[in-house]
């Protein structure tokens, strides 16, 4: 009785503290001016709410005004997804543009577009705040949604997260490729770690291929003693991350703090073993916080792996990746059988419903 007690109340003080952030988070939001600070913010936004659904979806949420609430994080989550996409596709274009085009011509046009981009960004930053200020006037009940990470531990809490219960579609050669280069061990040796990263812009599917390739018979009998999937995300906050890793690696809670500490017990954790890390969604730009991380990690035995999720080529080349597999859209056939599987399940859709289905498709331009 007295552990539930313990464990119901941990749970409220954990969400208790995510409310606290969002909070904190949505007053930086409407302080701010200039877009990239707003930006900044919003991805800070998108690792709290994924790690809240992330989090809440291990428990079942009977509650019909919890639901709803939960509901509306998963839309304000997909929303966020689309203001960084605009924004990095954006932003890169314009670099892009500085390097080729001529300055007379594009004196006048650049401005134009400029004026666009500010207006349509801003537009999509006041909507998303919009939307946060209506979940965030439920606040009790964001604090008492049924938190799972404190009710399992974290090997089935690693299961669940790499569950391969989703769809692959048009990606089995890539699956193949990569699992080919987890398996392989050729030039490693004890104390060299191979970094993969998977490299692609959101919604293209990066993650459901990794859980793929982390839960294939092949990977599981390479990596029969250690398998680890954590979810970075835009904080890249290298004592967390150590002690995230260390409780996976020991499927037992972690309760000091101290850096030096948590890398010494980690260490010690993945020695001699050989080991397939998933880093998944990682932002981080910082060269010397992976040089620290990846020191800790280098004492695992021969064959060890990191495989890692971006969206960008900086970060794959900042973490030093051994082969970056940059993901290409789907087919327009791949897309439309894909969501003729989600949309339609095992029954046979008509043909003006396929119709409607292929258009839908076209807009997606590959990324279902």
């Amino acid at each position: 009785m007295a552990m539930e007690v313990a464990l119901a109340t941990s749970a409220v003080r954990f969400l208790g503290q995510r409310v606290a952030d969002l909070l904190q988070l949505d007053k930086k939001l409407k302080e701010l001016v200039g877009i990239e600070g707003r930006m900044e913010k919003l991805k800070e936004l998108s690792t709290i709410i994924d790690a809240v659904i992330q989090d809440v979806e291990v428990c079942s949420v009977r509650d019909a005004t919890a639901k709803d609430l939960l509901r509306k994080l998963k839309y304000l989550a997909y929303d966020l997804e689309d203001v960084v996409d605009y924004y990095d596709t954006e932003t890169l274009r314009k670099q892009r543009s500085k390097a080729y085009s001529r300055p007379v011509r594009d004196f006048f046009s650049s401005n134009n577009n400029q004026l666009v981009f500010k207006s349509r960004i801003s537009g999509m930053i006041k909507a998303v705040r919009k939307n946060l200020d209506s979940i965030l006037k439920q606040k009790s009940i964001l604090e008492n949604l049924p938190q799972g990470t404190n009710r399992i531990s974290p090997s089935a809490y690693r299961e669940i997260h790499s569950h391969n219960s989703l769809v692959v579609v048009g990606r089995e050669t890539e699956k193949k490729m990569i699992v080919n280069m987890l398996t392989d061990d050729e030039g490693s040796s004890s104390g060299t770690l191979k970094v993969i990263a998977i490299v692609g812009m959101g919604g293209l599917g990066k993650t459901t291929l990794a859980r793929h390739v982390f839960n294939d018979e092949r990977v599981k009998a390479y990596f029969r003693k250690l398998r680890m999937w954590k979810v970075v995300g835009a904080e890249f906050d290298l004592t967390k991350i150590m002690k995230s890793i260390l409780e996976l690696a020991t499927d037992a809670p972690v309760k000091i703090s101290e850096a030096e500490s948590v890398r010494r017990k980690l260490e010690k954790a993945l020695s001699e073993k050989r080991f397939l890390l998933v880093l998944d969604d990682v932002w981080n730009e910082d060269a010397l916080q992976w040089m620290a991380l990846e020191a800790a990690l280098s004492c695992g035995a021969r064959g060890s792996k990191v495989l890692l999720t971006t969206r960008s080529r900086e970060v794959s080349s900042i973490m030093g990746s051994f082969n970056t597999h940059q993901m290409q859209q789907l087919s327009r056939d791949d897309c439309l059988s894909l969501f003729q599987q989600f949309a339609f399940g095992d029954e046979e859709p008509n043909k003006k419903l396929m119709e409607i289905a292929g258009k839908i498709v076209e807009k997606c331009g590959g990324v279902c």
